[in-house]
């Protein structure tokens, strides 16, 4: 599955139930998420990976960047997608 193939289905899902997703097409700084979704006034990146995709040096220090501020970080690749629990705890 290709990431754009996993941005689709992720997207399908979150909406699904009940997300709002936010998909960054115009990056203007390296290593920002590729996605935000926001329910219930909780808000979470999330990473887009393929299974052998590596996270860049800008993607590491932003994700380790916006973890340490208290935000949640998810980085999902299609081996992980059944794993899906997060997007119900509140």
């Amino acid at each position: 599955m290709t990431e754009k193939q996993l941005q689709t289905k992720l997207i399908k899902i979150l909406e699904k139930n009940g997300w709002y997703v936010i998909k960054f097409n115009d990056r203007y700084r390296a290593g920002i998420p590729d996605m935000i979704a926001i329910k219930c006034g909780r808000t979470v990146w999330i990473e887009l990976k393929s299974d052998t995709g590596k996270l860049s040096g800008p993607q590491e220090r932003t994700l380790a960047d916006l973890a340490g501020h208290g935000a949640e970080v998810f980085i999902i690749k299609p081996k992980n997608i059944g794993d899906l629990a997060w997007m119900n705890n509140y």
